[in-house]
């Protein structure tokens, strides 16, 4: 028998599979994107019940079969509850793990990714969430082009021009700061509007996807 590897992760998607079982899409830092079965989860005396649920963050244990994981177990840290108490920003939330779905890769480094999806989370939630929600996208749209290497501090000066300095530095801001520091400023009505249809363009260029949240939005 195959020993279990211990991983920090997210859960990024959960589907029914059978009776009982559910299919997990999770983001984690040690592999990637993954793949794996929570066998018995939807049973409502599962210990994988509440683990196994979109937005959980945490330790999972998952143990390596033919062409996928079979989660065994589960250390949550986080389950982000608050998202549910308002339906527009669990959309929000939605979007952010449907991003990370469509980007993530099996088999690489995802920590930015996954800090990244986990940091917006947060920002989202009641007792964090000191910015709007419509920047807290653009924020994330951005951060996520510029892990993906599409977007650089230093943009050519053909593709700002017509944005203020406060968009500018707004956004070269987003791509240099780390995770952790991201959602520590505001901007106003007038600068979040250029933000949003300058990272639109580039939004539709590379996140071509389709993105059933952004739909509720």
């Amino acid at each position: 028998m195959k020993d279990d590897i211990c991983v920090t992760g997210m859960i990024l998607s959960s589907m029914p599979i059978g009776e009982y079982d559910k299919r997990l899409v999770i983001l984690t830092r040690e592999l990637g994107k993954v793949h794996a079965f929570a066998r018995g989860a939807r049973r409502q005396n599962s210990a994988l019940l509440a683990a196994s649920q979109p937005f959980t963050f945490g330790k999972f244990f998952l143990r390596p079969g033919k062409d996928a994981y079979a989660l065994t177990g589960a250390k949550v840290q986080n389950y982000f509850m608050e998202l549910r108490e308002d339906i527009e920003i669990l959309y929000y939330g939605y979007y952010f793990l449907e991003v990370g779905d469509f980007f993530g890769q099996e088999g690489l480094d995802e920590n930015e990714t996954l800090k990244l999806i986990y940091m917006s989370c947060r920002a989202l939630t009641s007792h964090n969430a000191a910015l709007p929600a419509r920047l807290i996208k653009a924020i994330f749209d951005y951060k996520m082009l510029a892990i993906e290497g599409y977007v650089a501090p230093q943009m050519p000066e053909e593709e700002t021009k017509g944005l203020s300095n406060g968009a500018i530095y707004a956004l070269s801001y987003i791509c240099e700061s780390k995770e952790e520091k991201l959602y520590t400023f505001t901007v106003n009505d007038s600068v979040l509007a250029e933000m949003e249809g300058f990272i639109d363009r580039y939004r539709k260029k590379y996140m071509d996807g389709h993105f059933k949240s952004l739909e509720m939005l």
